[in-house]
């Protein structure tokens, strides 16, 4: 039951030549959803069918006067047809004998209520009554096929066809002057006029010669049937010539079809007039000017393209040569190139060329629009679309500029610190300064203990500058915060966040979760008792990650493991809420350390610096010129920060009795941030292209590895450590050739490697994928593998591979979801025969489940978006419709549609079948799933429980998007999301352990400990936060005098807080 404005919203959409089985809108009622599925398949339009633009004809509707109610008698009527597919429709109401005691609206019913009485046998006439027993409206709905058949309309507009009718003229009277080839547009102008004359009572002319020039341009002899069809006739004169007659249709009063189906042959022709002209119109252009040629010619030159191949060259080939010639060109010279580009694009009427030659955001809507962005994603998300345009045109500068526009323009909109922050440091951190280094700008010590007015004093006396107006901004929002009661962790109980270095958001989860594993961490902070002796030992016979290391790596690395140690203690002691990696640790990370003997300048550089660090791509280009002022400017402003209040650090002390080198000439020393920028935007650009967790984390791993002492090595000579102890297992591949005895080949590893999902699926299914038995790709000849766990490490790291190929070979990120479980049961993968049988009965299931999906799949998925049993009983219904529609194209002169008996009902038995199929196929997957999950249930199977620790997530694509990692605290029963500088409590479990949604990220790395032993190993937690103690300020004479001639932030060993007895020389140890 329809109310009147749905029945008429279903009427203007409804196509009655377009309907699919048990789909028809105008009549079917929509499916029924119960909180679980619908009761049937979803009622929408099929696929073509027409979206109709409906035009009424006024002289034959019968419509309500204004204020017009209905009476017994009443008969209203709308004839309309579609300017589209031309089908005629003719909806009309009326009211049985009985008449209508109370018609529809009323006060009781406001609307209709209109249910489905019947349908004509033939498919084109609906009934419908008004359930109203005091309306008793009755609603009648018929269609009407057009005049002009689509066959029709291809034989009266085909190009070939129009051709064969010109050459035949031609040929039939080769003397004849001013024959021409017709076009659509003209045989539907002259068909229209002929049809308008014969409905005109007072034309008196109503025939013409059969031989007439634009008759047989248009007509020829192959349109005879179908003007015979249409109500013309042929016919001799007195002279014996061939004549047409026009049609005679009965006068207006008279009820003759003839003349209805002329008058909507009219409407028809005026519709394929107007179809064509949209079609095919167009405007003419304007006659250049000598002075518009000249202009154009030069316009070619001044990109370098020859004028006289304006004619071949492609608008793509124009864009791509300005841009070339755009990053080679100065300020003077992109100007001439922009207006060369407009021009040829105006010329050319090239809106991409205009687009180019624009290059505008002004507004936020364009900066938005521009980027693929909505208002909706967050200012990270924002940036990850700024690299994505970037890097899409291959670092091109014109896009660059145009794209920090677009972000400068959405961060003045949402007055985004962050953004703003990026822009002007390459950061996506906030500009203001942290509490902390507020408070110690103005020497406060407890901001809690201070009166208001007190504060408004010391800002006022405060010397003034930009930093003393960010140090008082800070406070006044901390003392805001704190007025409104907004909720905050306190410093003592609560972790510290990491301040990003641009793109190394990743970077900062991983120290966050090494800073979780407790072993690891005391071992970091206790470096000095297991470092090793180079001086004593010299190098190491152990390999580390597969290799002999010499000593300056090992030097490097140790100097590397300091950085950590003092970012653990400040993470410790720091009052919080974040603090900052220094630029050596990001450095000493992402950068290969270099032979020294490799660097012939080495000696000449200044000491504060490190020159012995190559990127590990073999990177030689910096960033842009802008990026690395930017990164220099952030940078020198935090060690100008610190050099205010902290002492200089104390240089590593020379050996003893080594003699210090002779002084070099004087010359201009370079300072620490133009030359340690270099470094930091290495390490920046080789984070930018290494977004692989489990491979930094790997390096990373060796290289704190590399830098203690060993406590053996095994078989193969791989050191053995109490780092590797922590995440160290034994794997076996079983390697499985048909004809050939098995063999076996062990191996260790400190994390294992899942493959890309290609569905959705859950960890144990990943696991599977690579545990179970499976076709060895790399091998020389086909071999199947399985692995077995030898031993279980006390932390089991899971690498989640996200990286894919696509179809083009470029690499492309998977967005599947999996499904983390918050406790790993691996006891289905440990040594054991009895749980080996339990597994090979496993991969036999799953053999056949893939059979089972294959064989659905080739039921079900059809490229219609229909599966197989509906579309058969979609083409059997309309095939059983064909006798009726047979009846139809009988009136309208159409030959039948043959069809082969018995079709019809051989594909409803088809349908059937696989219905039935589907099901057993259903019943079957259903058992199989059950007995593999039943599999390795039960206790026997849970003694190697792992708990879930840690998860990390990224968002965004291959090259660009941002990390940030959830990890459970097991002493305070949390999870807590570290991002960046934010450290929060999270509640939503679900979206971690079940993500889906984009803006959920998707899990690249799960970590599991095992929860026997999780005490000794996690401790999310270590606070032991530093006192503020007032410190005597010695006098403006002392400090100058005191002041040491040359110190660095950078690079420096030893006790930070142990005061420099004089000048030193500095030793740099990369």
């Amino acid at each position: 039951m329809l109310t009147a404005p749905k029945f008429l919203h279903d009427l203007l959409r409804f196509d009655p030549q377009s309907i699919h089985a048990n789909r028809n809108i105008l009549i079917d009622d929509p499916p029924q959803y119960d909180g679980k599925a619908r009761s049937g398949p979803a009622l929408v339009l099929d696929r073509g069918s027409c979206k109709h633009e409906y035009y009424s004809h006024l002289e034959r509707c019968n419509l309500p006067r204004l204020d017009e109610s209905a009476q017994q008698d009443t008969c209203w009527k709308v004839a309309a047809s579609c300017k589209k597919c031309r089908l005629y429709l003719t909806l009309s109401i009326d009211y049985p004998e009985s008449g209508c005691k109370q018609p529809c609206p009323n006060q009781d019913y406001s609307l209709h209520h209109i249910r489905h009485i019947e349908t004509n046998p033939s498919g084109v006439g609906y009934h419908f009554g008004c359930s109203n027993f005091g309306c008793q409206a009755l609603v009648h709905v018929v269609y009407e096929a057009p005049v002009l058949s689509k066959e029709d309309v291809l034989l009266l507009s085909d190009g070939q066809a129009l051709s064969r009718r010109h050459e035949a003229v031609l040929d039939n009277t080769p003397d004849r002057e001013g024959v021409r080839l017709a076009n659509p547009l003209d045989v539907y102008i002259r068909l229209k006029r002929y049809v308008s004359d014969s409905l005109l009572e007072s034309n008196a002319r109503r025939s013409f010669p059969a031989r007439n020039k634009r008759f047989m341009e248009a007509f020829g002899t192959e349109c005879d049937s179908l003007l015979l069809r249409l109500g013309f006739e042929k016919a001799e004169d007195g002279d014996g010539e061939h004549q047409w007659k026009l049609p005679s249709p009965k006068p207006v009063h008279d009820s003759d079809p003839l003349r209805l189906t002329l008058e909507r042959l009219v409407l028809e022709l005026q519709y394929l007039m107007d179809d064509y002209c949209a079609s095919n119109a167009k405007p003419n252009p304007p006659r250049p000017s000598y002075r518009d040629a000249k202009d154009i010619d030069q316009a070619y030159k001044a990109l370098g393209i020859d004028p006289d191949r304006q004619k071949t060259v492609g608008d793509e080939e124009i864009i791509g040569i300005y841009r070339s010639r755009w990053s080679s060109s100065g300020p003077t010279g992109r100007s001439d190139l922009k207006v060369a580009l407009r021009t040829l694009g105006n010329a050319r009427s090239s809106r991409p060329m205009l687009d180019a030659a624009a290059d505008t955001v002004e507004t936020y809507e364009q900066a938005l629009a521009w980027l693929d962005a909505n208002e909706s994603q967050a200012d990270d998300t924002i940036i990850a679309l700024y690299g994505v345009k970037v890097d899409d045109s291959h670092n091109d500068p014109m896009t660059k500029d145009l794209a920090r526009r677009a972000v400068d323009i959405i961060a003045k909109q949402r007055k985004s610190e962050m953004l703003h922050s990026w822009l002007a440091t390459g950061e996506m951190t906030s500009s203001t300064m942290s509490l902390e280094d507020a408070c110690k700008h103005f020497e406060l010590e407890d901001l809690d203990k201070i009166d208001p007015d007190t504060l408004e004093a010391v800002f006022l006396v405060a010397p003034p500058g930009t930093t003393t107006d960010r140090a008082t901004a800070t406070i006044r929002k901390a003392m805001a915060d704190q007025n409104a009661g907004k909720p905050s962790h306190s410093t003592e109980t609560w972790p510290v966040g990491l301040i990003s270095h641009g793109n190394t958001c990743y970077l900062n989860s991983l120290l966050q979760y090494y800073f979780t594993v407790k072993p690891l961490r005391e071992l970091v902070l206790n470096f000095d008792k297991y470092k090793y002796d180079l001086a004593a030992q010299g190098a190491k016979n152990e390999r580390v990650g597969n290799l002999h290391r010499p000593e300056y790596e090992i030097e490097s690395f140790q100097s590397l493991t300091n950085d950590l140690r003092h970012l653990f203690e400040r993470m410790i002691r720091d009052r919080g809420p974040a603090v900052r990696p220094e630029a050596d640790l990001v450095c000493r990370a992402f950068l290969k350390p270099t032979s020294p003997e490799a660097d012939t300048t080495g000696a000449q550089q200044d000491e504060s610096v490190d020159v012995n660090m190559t990127s590990a791509e073999n990177i030689n280009t910096p960033g842009t010129v802008e990026e690395s002022a930017m990164i220099s400017q952030a940078s020198s402003t935090t060690l100008q920060g610190d050099a205010t209040l902290t002492p200089p650090a104390t240089p590593k002390g020379e050996k003893e009795g080594e003699l210090l080198a002779p002084p070099l000439p004087p010359r201009r020393p370079a300072t620490p941030s133009q030359t340690s920028k270099t470094n930091l935007e290495k390490a920046e650009e080789a984070a930018r292209q290494q977004q692989d967790v489990a491979e930094v984390m790997e390096e990373l791993l060796t290289r704190l590895r590399a830098s203690i002492k060993p406590l053996g090595q095994d078989s193969q000579g791989e050191q053995m450590d109490q780092l590797r102890d922590i995440f160290n297992m034994r794997i076996a591949d079983t390697i499985v050739a048909e004809g050939e005895e098995t063999s076996t080949k062990e191996d260790d590893f400190t994390n294992l490697m899942l493959l890309p999902p290609y569905e959705p699926t859950n960890i144990y299914s990943a696991l599977d994928r690579v545990l179970d038995l499976h076709p060895e790709p790399n091998a020389n000849k086909p071999v199947s593998v399985y692995k077995t766990f030898k031993s279980f490490p006390p932390i089991l790291q899971i690498s989640i591979n996200r990286i894919l190929l696509d179809r083009h070979g470029k690499p492309a990120k998977s967005e599947h979801s999996i499904k983390i479980e918050e406790y790993l049961y691996m006891d289905r993968y440990s040594e054991d025969e009895a749980i080996l049988a339990r597994r090979k009965q496993c991969w036999e299931w799953r053999r056949r489940l893939r059979g089972l999906q294959a064989e659905k799949d080739i039921i079900q998925k059809t490229k219609i978006n229909i599966d197989g049993p509906s579309t058969l009983d979609g083409i059997s219904d309309w095939l059983s419709t064909i006798p009726d529609v047979d009846e139809i194209l009988k009136d309208v002169g159409v030959d039948p549609v043959n069809v082969p008996e018995g079709l019809a009902s051989n594909l409803q038995q088809e349908s059937i079948s696989q219905r039935a199929r589907l099901t057993e196929i259903a019943k079957e997957v259903r058992e199989l799933e059950d007995d593999i999950a039943k599999q390795f249930s039960g206790p026997e199977f849970e003694k190697l429980e792992y708990r879930l620790h840690a998860v990390f997530f990224h968002r965004g694509s291959t090259g660009h998007g941002h990390y940030w990692t959830y990890i459970y605290d097991i002493h305070h029963n949390i999870w807590r999301l570290y991002n960046d500088e934010t450290v929060e409590e999270f509640t939503k479990i679900n979206e971690i352990l079940n993500a889906e949604g984009w803006h959920q990220g998707t899990p690249t790395y799960a970590v599991y400990v095992r929860d026997d032993t999780k005490e000794q190993y996690v401790e999310p937690l270590r606070r032991d936060v530093e006192e503020l103690v007032d410190e005597p300020m010695p006098d403006a004479a002392a400090s100058f005098s005191a002041a040491p001639t040359q110190t660095s932030s950078v690079g420096f060993e030893g006790d930070w807080k142990q005061e420099p007895e004089g000048p030193q020389p500095v030793e740099i140890n990369w």
